[in-house]
């Protein structure tokens, strides 16, 4: 796929991602659809990965790291390396281009952490659906073992999971950006990792990553590319990267290497 492939409108796609999303949500909010699709996965999934911290240590500092700033600053060092793992694969020739491309969708996921995570659900929208530690009583909580370091372990707003939402632009961007297997392999696995701290310290249920930032991303995406705002976006910053290019012709990647 190349990001000039759809440049104009494609109302049936864009409209079956909302109403694909609307379904996701409905799932969690409407009780009889919650009881038959996601009730016992959600309690289910919730006590398998809470049972890894109950008898050990080391998963307990592990996972407590994991949910705090010193975890996010780790996280965002990742990204830099899958970054420059992604131009090393990337044939000779389309390097700036996929510079272009990986340039416009993190300013897609900057502004999706700045409004959607940042300003709608913490300040404009509230979603009430407490957390596993605040509905399960007898649930495990990871800042009881660890008193150290401080951890996200409840929430009254639950829904959706802003740090996933975060994952799942992340794993969605690399897999577009690229079609080597093993890549997007581990694009995948090292996504689903970040979506699991919050989970284990009982901030969040899987719902509200399989239902909520998804949602959230499948909504983004459709109206990025189901329309031409990706296609112009990355056009024009493929365009000032040549330019920045040529000022320097010595030095200059070429695209026709």
């Amino acid at each position: 796929m190349t990001p000039y492939t759809h440049s104009t409108w494609r109302i049936k796609p864009l409209i079956a991602a909302h109403f694909l999303a609307a379904f996701l949500v409905c799932s969690v909010f409407y009780p009889p659809l919650y009881n038959i699709l996601w009730k016992t996965a959600d309690s289910s999934c919730f006590y398998k990965m809470t049972g890894l911290i109950a008898s050990s240590t080391f998963w307990q500092n592990f996972w407590a790291i994991a949910n705090h700033r010193i975890g996010d600053l780790i996280e965002d060092v990742f990204f830099l390396v899958f970054f420059l793992w992604l131009i090393k694969i990337t044939p000779r020739g389309q390097k700036l281009q996929k510079s272009a491309e990986f340039l416009f969708l993190a300013l897609l996921t900057t502004a999706v952490v700045l409004f959607v995570n940042n300003f709608l659900f913490k300040q404009a929208v509230h979603i009430v659906r407490h957390s596993p530690s605040l509905t399960l009583p007898d649930a495990p909580k990871l800042s009881h073992f660890i008193t150290w370091i401080k951890v996200k372990s409840g929430s009254k707003a639950s829904f959706p999971s802003d740090h996933a939402v975060t994952a799942v632009m992340f794993i969605c961007n690399f897999l577009y950006l690229s079609r080597n297997t093993f890549f997007s392999l581990c694009v995948c696995l090292y996504g689903a990792f970040l979506c699991c701290p919050r989970m284990i310290a009982g901030a969040h249920w899987l719902t509200d990553i399989l239902c909520g930032s998804s949602s959230v991303v499948l909504i983004v995406f459709s109206w990025a590319f189901y329309t031409p705002f990706a296609s112009f976006c990355m056009k024009k910053i493929h365009m000032l990267f040549m330019k920045i290019a040529s000022l320097f012709p010595r030095h200059a990647y070429k695209e026709n290497i």
